[in-house]
C-alpha cells in the first residue's frame, strides 16, 4: 500500500502469548531417557514424549467471597442486603458455587459489593484430589520384622542407593518370601535421603493392594500413575510428583516416565510378567526401560520375582545384576501342602460329584467348618461345554 493509504489505517496491536508461561509436562532430566527410547525404538521424540506425559486437564478453580467490613448503613438492594447476611452466617467466607445455589442473582450482587471494596474475590486452584484421606485397612501392618534375608537383601539395596551408582539387582524370592516388605524398607530409607522412589507393578488390578500395603507404612502421600484412573486424577498425581508434593509413585508399565524429582531407586516387581510389553503405538518393555532409566540417573534398579524371567536370571549368574534370594517365608509362615490326586485311578461312583475326589469335598467341608474360606480354581477354557482328557502317546 502507497504510504499515504497506510497512515489512514487505524489498528491496536495485541500481545499474542499468554501473560503465564506454559509450565513443564516432565522433568528435564527426563529428555536424555526419552531421546533414548526414540532412538532405540525409531520413534519420532515427540510420539515418545506423547505416551510419557498423560494427557492434561484444565484446572480446577474454586472461587470464594470474603467479607471485607460491613457497611454502615447497609446497602438499599435486596440481595445485597440477604448477601451480607449470608457471609456473616459463614464466618465471613463462601465459595461462590455454594452462594449461587443459596441467593439467585448473587453474581451480580458480589460485583457491585466488590466494586465498593466490601468483599473480595479469592481464587484457588483445587489440588492433590488423589491422594486419599482414608486410613490404611486393618490387615495391612504398620510395623514388621524381618528375617535375616529380607534385612541382607535391604543392606545391599540401601548400599548402593548410598553410593548413588547404577546397581540392577534380582530380587529372587518365593511366593509370601516379603518381596513387597523389602521394597517397602528400601523405600523408606531413599525417602529419609532426601530421595524419591518408583515402583512398577504389571497389572493395574495389583496397585490397589500394593498401594494399601504401602499407605500403612509410608503415610498417604502416594502418587499413582496407570491408566485405569480418571484423567484428572492421573494428572493431578503426575503433577504432584512434578512439583514435588509427593516423592513416591506406584504404578503399571507407563509409569515408568513417572518424573520423581531426584529419583533414588526403581523397583520392578513381578519382572518376569509379560505385561510390561506395550503392544500398540511405541511398543516398548516397562521393565526393559526401567533398567535403562536407572542407568542414566545412576540409581539402583531392582528386579523382584518368585519366577525370574531367562533372561534376567541368565544376566545373574553372569554376574551382570547383583543376586538376592529370599528362600524362606516371611514370619515364619509354612509352604502349603500339595497332594495331587489322579481320578483315572478313582472310580466313577467313588467321586463325590463330577470331577471333585471325596478327598477334595472333605477338605472343603472341613474348612468350611472352621468358618475359614475356600478358594476353587476349575479348569475351564475358553467357551469350551464340557472337559476332555486326552493321552498323547
Amino acid at each position: 500500500l502507497p504510504e499515504s493509504a497506510r497512515a489512514q489505517i487505524t489498528y491496536k496491536v495485541r500481545s499474542i502469548l499468554s501473560s503465564t508461561p506454559p509450565k513443564p509436562c516432565f522433568l528435564a532430566s527426563q529428555i536424555e531417557f526419552m531421546r533414548w527410547i526414540a532412538d532405540y525404538y525409531g520413534d519420532a521424540l515427540s510420539s515418545v514424549i506423547d505416551v510419557a506425559v498423560p494427557p492434561d486437564v484444565p484446572a480446577q478453580i474454586i472461587k470464594t467471597v470474603r467479607l471485607v467490613s460491613v457497611p454502615e448503613p447497609l446497602p438499599r438492594a435486596r440481595i445485597q442486603r440477604e448477601l451480607l447476611t449470608i457471609l456473616k452466617e459463614s464466618d465471613g467466607a463462601i465459595d461462590c458455587t455454594t452462594l449461587n445455589r443459596r441467593l439467585k442473582g448473587a453474581s451480580s450482587a458480589v460485583k457491585a459489593l466488590e466494586a465498593q471494596g466490601i468483599v473480595t474475590i479469592d481464587s484457588r486452584e483445587i489440588i492433590d484430589q488423589h491422594i486419599s484421606q482414608e486410613a490404611a485397612p486393618l490387615w495391612a501392618k504398620t510395623e514388621v520384622e524381618l528375617n535375616q534375608s529380607q534385612l541382607d537383601a535391604v543392606q545391599m539395596i540401601c548400599s548402593a542407593a548410598d553410593q548413588r551408582t547404577f546397581a540392577p539387582i534380582l530380587l529372587h524370592g518365593i511366593t509370601g518370601s516379603g518381596k513387597t516388605e523389602v521394597y517397602i524398607e528400601a523405600i523408606q530409607h531413599v525417602i529419609a535421603a532426601g530421595r524419591g522412589a518408583l515402583l512398577i507393578v504389571p497389572e493395574i488390578a495389583l496397585t490397589p493392594q500394593v498401594i494399601d500395603r504401602f499407605r500403612a507404612r509410608l503415610g498417604s502421600g502416594i502418587a499413582i500413575l496407570h491408566s485405569g484412573l480418571h484423567r484428572r486424577v492421573r494428572w493431578d498425581s503426575w503433577r504432584a510428583l512434578l512439583e514435588g508434593r509427593n516423592r513416591i509413585a506406584i504404578g503399571a508399565r507407563s509409569a515408568v516416565f513417572a518424573p520423581v524429582p531426584n529419583l533414588g531407586l526403581l523397583i520392578v516387581d513381578e519382572e518376569h510378567d509379560g505385561s510390561y510389553k506395550q503392544n500398540e503405538g511405541l511398543r516398548y518393555n516397562g521393565r526393559d526401560l526401567a533398567l535403562v532409566r536407572g542407568k542414566l540417573e545412576k540409581i539402583p534398579v531392582v528386579l523382584g520375582s518368585a519366577t525370574p524371567s531367562l533372561e534376567t536370571f541368565h544376566s545373574a549368574n553372569t554376574k551382570r545384576f547383583a543376586y538376592m534370594s529370599l528362600p524362606a517365608r516371611h514370619a515364619g509362615a509354612t509352604r502349603p501342602t500339595v497332594e495331587v490326586i489322579d481320578l483315572n485311578k478313582i472310580k466313577p461312583w467313588e467321586l463325590a460329584a463330577p470331577h471333585v475326589s471325596m478327598a477334595l469335598r472333605n477338605a472343603i467341608t472341613d474348612t468350611i467348618s472352621r468358618n475359614e474360606q475356600v478358594f476353587v480354581l476349575y479348569n475351564r477354557r475358553g467357551f469350551a461345554s464340557y472337559l476332555q482328557c486326552c493321552l498323547l502317546y
